[in-house]
């Protein structure tokens, strides 16, 4: 499993494929950290370890459409964004996000399409495109989308 530390100022980590496929840690050259993320690959535990303070990580030279994308996340647990983007082209995407400051509240998971460029969370936060979960600080989370 592929784990994601993230730090106190996590805004989103969107990736572009199926991480746990053919993405390994162990190669950061296929990893592009957004500017001042201070985004790097550390070792903790024996294991490479995504570390990402604040800002964005795309994955280089990959495509996903259908499949799986699972991790581990890790993180502080201050009021943050942390999630993942996928199908990512032509002015569209789709997002998917855990809101640490709502642990266990009925919005702490969501879903979210961009349309032509702008987000849709107004219109999807609802039933459907929300979930409670609990999601500690300071722990390793699975997390696993199957699309």
């Amino acid at each position: 499993m592929r784990r994601l530390l993230l730090g106190s100022l996590v805004l989103l980590l969107p990736v572009t494929t199926a991480a746990a496929q053919d993405a390994p840690l162990t190669d950061p050259s296929r990893w592009t950290f957004s500017q001042g993320s201070g985004g790097r690959i550390v070792t903790e535990g024996g294991e490479p370890v995504l570390h990402l303070p604040s800002g964005f990580v795309n994955l280089a030279g990959t495509t996903f459409s259908d499949g799986t994308i699972s991790f581990e996340v890790r993180h502080s647990g201050r009021p943050s964004f942390v999630g993942f983007r996928f199908r990512e082209g032509g002015g569209g995407a789709e997002n998917v996000y855990v809101r640490p400051q709502k642990s266990g509240e009925w919005d702490a998971v969501q879903y979210q399409p961009i349309l032509n460029g702008s987000s849709t969370w107004q219109l999807h936060s609802g039933e459907g495109y929300t979930a409670a979960a609990w999601l500690p600080a300071s722990e390793w989370i699975p997390v696993r989308l199957d699309v």
